[in-house]
């Protein structure tokens, strides 16, 4: 029961969308589309939306990657070999957060169709969790470690050349 209006009955004429991800309307429901209640039907959405999810994080530490890698040290003029080092290291985060993501989404669709709930594992979440600190603290370190030792003119106490 809608008591404050929040929700509209679909309208008559809106229909379904065809094509390789959407559903012909003009076909009436299948056997499989009756087995799928409403509530499985948002769990696989959600589902879906967690998968997503873990693409977005890899991209964002794809974009990380980048710019520590390869903007950072060119911009700022400092030695590459330590931020080639963390970029990489952001790029394994990104194949990481993919190919979890990929696994977690599989698992999750056989713990649907079984009935069941599926729980991250704590050893995953504190061995990730901590490889994404490591990664920050190592790339809070380089970037800002030097330039404070060095005052602030700003000298790079790992680049030779650089030194007064």
């Amino acid at each position: 029961m809608d008591l404050y209006g929040l929700t509209r009955p679909p309208h008559p004429t809106m229909r379904a969308s065809s094509g390789p991800f959407g559903h012909d309307a003009s076909v009436g429901p299948t056997d499989s589309d009756r087995e799928f209640g409403d509530p499985t039907r948002r769990t696989y959405l959600a589902q879906e939306r967690t998968l997503l999810a873990w693409w977005r994080t890899a991209l964002a530490a794809i974009g990380v990657a980048l710019a520590v890698g390869r903007i950072v040290p060119e911009v700022a003029h400092l030695p590459k070999v330590p931020f080639l080092i963390l970029g990489a290291g952001w790029g394994v985060l990104a194949v990481g957060l993919v190919c979890f993501g990929l696994f977690r989404q599989r698992a999750g669709d056989r713990a649907i169709r079984a009935g069941r709930y599926l729980h991250v594992s704590p050893q995953w979440l504190v061995l990730l969790s901590a490889y994404m600190v490591a990664l920050m603290v190592a790339t809070i370190a380089v970037l800002f470690i030097p330039r404070l030792i060095g005052g602030r003119r700003g000298v790079d106490i790992t680049d030779r050349r650089s030194a007064p």
